[in-house]
This record gives structure tokens, sequence and C-alpha cells, in this order.
């Protein structure tokens, strides 16, 4: 076994620097030969020793019901936190392949699972379709590290899983959420969403451009903020404007955690472990909406 461990380094093998979760375990580096023992995950720095941080998550104030020092939610059989914030709420399914020159092309498929709450039926099935066409439109290729290589090339196709329900109670607890609103108290756009959360609502008086509503408000969920000459801006008066589109960045932000998993297999990661209905009744609460 000493050949398959550090103890090989006597033998003239590098040292593997990338290891749990293909962070970089910053050791040695100091010319005394010790170092910090801790992992770098680009947020902040971890204690393999212990499962801790030591500092703060830069995101906890989305996550009050647990420690901001936590690791993936207590539990990293189910969550995994690839750079010190929290994670995403997708389904990704990773083929990585190995070419003639010896280099790896990485696709990835990226599902996102979104219910819509629709009490009277008003959200129609052209707009149910533009909503998974457009969504479609936030793939591509992107650029990020994996196993400690950076500017690694990944291909990421998007598809939208999308349910309609009329009663928040037949939603699923794991999915995003939208609330279909009458009227939306204060809101001139009329949508809104939880920062930091899974849920969000939208105004059903929007008609024919209620895919493109939908989508954006989906895209908040997921983190996006607003982006001038694409779907995230919040007017159309750019020459430029693409209404079923996101910019080349705000794709490697949405994306770029699949650089985490550097083997193929299916990946399960979730922005928040609460129970989105729960979310959705608090949230409606809060803002003063009724459903």
């Amino acid at each position: 076994m000493s050949g398959l461990c550090d103890k090989a380094l006597k033998s003239g093998y590098a040292q593997n620097k990338y290891r749990y979760n293909g962070k970089e375990l910053q050791n040695q580096e100091f010319s005394d030969g010790s170092g910090l023992e801790e992992y770098d995950y680009g947020a902040r720095m971890q204690g393999p020793q212990l499962g801790r941080w030591w500092t703060i998550d830069p995101m906890s104030d989305s996550m009050r019901r647990f420690s901001p020092y936590n690791f993936a939610f207590d539990n990293p059989m189910r969550f995994i936190d690839y750079e010190g914030k929290s994670p995403e709420d997708v389904i990704v399914t990773l083929n990585k392949t190995k070419n003639k020159d010896g280099s790896y092309t990485y696709n990835a498929t990226a599902t996102i699972n979104l219910t819509v709450v629709d009490p009277k039926n008003t959200f129609t099935s052209k707009a149910q379709e533009d909503a998974k066409n457009i969504v479609k439109n936030f793939g591509g290729t992107i650029y990020a590290a994996v196993g400690g290589k950076d500017k690694v090339e990944i291909n990421v196709n998007v598809e939208l899983n999308l349910s309609v329900v009329q009663d928040a109670k037949d939603a699923k607890s794991t999915d995003c959420i939208v609330q279909m609103i009458e009227d939306i108290p204060g809101s001139a756009i009329g949508r809104v969403n939880d920062v930091g959360g899974d849920v969000g609502a939208v105004e059903n008086s929007t008609g024919a451009q209620m895919g493109k509503v939908l989508t954006h408000e989906l895209e908040h969920i997921l983190g996006l903020e607003h982006q001038d000459g694409t779907l995230m801006n919040p007017t159309a008066d750019n020459p430029n404007y693409h209404d079923t589109q996101i910019g080349t960045a705000a794709k490697r932000n949405l994306w770029k955690f699949i650089g985490a998993f550097q083997n193929s297999g299916n990946y399960r990661t979730l922005f928040t472990p609460a129970d989105s209905r729960k979310e959705l009744t608090n949230f409606i609460k809060r803002e003063g909406i009724t459903p």
C-alpha cells in the first residue's frame, strides 16, 4: 500500500494536493516544511480534521437554521458545498470521456426542477413550452476548474423539469416553487422572489409573456442578478436586448459548480435543505401576498 499513498513521494512521484471534493490541500507550503493543513474552497478554508470552517459562511444570513460554520448542512452524504458557500438546486448528469490526446471532455446535463402553483389554470401550455425552450438557452460551453486544472471545457445542456399544480401542498418539497398570484402588493413588475431561498411569486396577468417572466424569476431564485441586455434585464429598452438569453458570465456563475464533480455519474445539489412548501408559506405570509 505504500506505493499508493503519500509514502510514494520517496519514489519520486509528485504529491497530489487536490483531494476531497477536488480541493487543494494547503500543506508544506512554508520553508520549514509546515503548512496550514486546510482545504482551499475559494470562499473560505476548511479544516479537514474537524470538517469545519474557520470563518463564517458568506451566505449564512440565508440559512439561519444552521450554524454559519457547518459544512454541507452537516450531511455530506446528501449535500455538496463546492466553494464554501451554499450549493444549488439542480440534478447534474456528468459524462467524462477521454480523448486520444489524453485530455478529457466533460458533457453535463443540468436538470432544474420547478413546480408552478397555478390555482386558476392561467399558466397555459404555450407558456409552459416557452419556459422550457428558454431554459435550454441557459446552457452552453463554460470553462471551470476541474480536479485542480483551471479553465477546463464543460459542455452543459440545461433542461427544465416543470410540474404544474393547483395547490401548494401538491408541490414537491425539494423543487423550486413559483406561486401564481392575482396581485403582488408594491410590485410594479409583477414578480418577487425569496432571496437565498427556493421560492418566488409571479402575477398571472402577464399573459403571452408568462414564459419569459417565469424563467426570469427562476434565474433570480438560482442566484442571478439583473444583467443589461439579457433576459435578466428589468427593462427591454436596450437595442441589444435578448429576452430569451443570459450572458456568458451568467452561465458560468450558474454552472461552474459542475467542476467539483470529477467523475461520470449523477449528482444532486440543493440550494437549501428546507421543505420548499414551508418556505413558500412563510414567504407569502412575509410578503403579504394573497394566493
